[in-house]
């Protein structure tokens, strides 16, 4: 089953192999906003991504951990050409992401489910105008099962399954179950 950290390289590498050149892809800490860009280190254009988070996930009754995680990836684009061409650079790096979202879903990972797109967001604002960029972000959230299953090979294995009829259930009535055959 992948772990959380396994899914977000999962991510990155998808999303790097299918960006064409120049376009960077890294893994971020957090919230992307125009005053990132005045680290030493960034690049443009680039997609940077991020978990945002993450909420209890339906319970596989399994004793794995399920998470629901929600995900990103913010968009920079920067280029001399203009507001509307720094757009649609990123317009059509966001059209790249949103295909490998929906091709490679589970990223090629066990425990994963499939990406449900939450929304696809303009960023634009002053300063990041002023900056000279184009910000975009795109969310989803993704299921995630990790840990050990007590169902696999090394857990507990059942010898018997027994069947018992409602209400005569549960501690008191073991007498009253049947075990199953065949």
């Amino acid at each position: 089953m992948a772990t959380p950290s396994e899914l977000l390289v999962a991510v990155e590498a998808a999303l790097g192999a299918a960006l064409p050149p120049p376009v960077a892809c890294e893994l971020y800490a957090g919230q992307f906003d125009a005053a990132e860009t005045s680290r030493p280190s960034f690049v443009a254009p680039a997609c940077f991504v991020v978990l945002l988070g993450a909420t209890p996930g339906d319970d596989p009754g399994s004793e794995e951990v399920a998470l629901s995680l929600r995900l990103g990836v913010y968009i920079a684009t920067r280029n001399g050409r203009g507001r509307s061409a720094r757009t649609l650079d990123a317009v059509g790096i966001a059209e790249t992401v949103l295909l490998t979202l929906g091709a490679s879903a589970r990223w090629g990972l066990a425990g994963v489910g499939p990406a449900r797109l939450e929304r696809l967001e303009n960023l634009y604002s002053g300063p990041v105008d002023g900056a000279g960029l184009a910000l975009w972000a795109i969310t989803w959230t993704q299921e995630v099962r990790f840990g050990t299953s007590v169902w696999d090979a090394s857990g507990v294995i059942p010898s018997t399954v027994w069947s018992g009829v409602a209400p005569d259930i549960g501690t008191g009535h073991e007498p009253d179950y049947t075990a199953v055959t065949g």
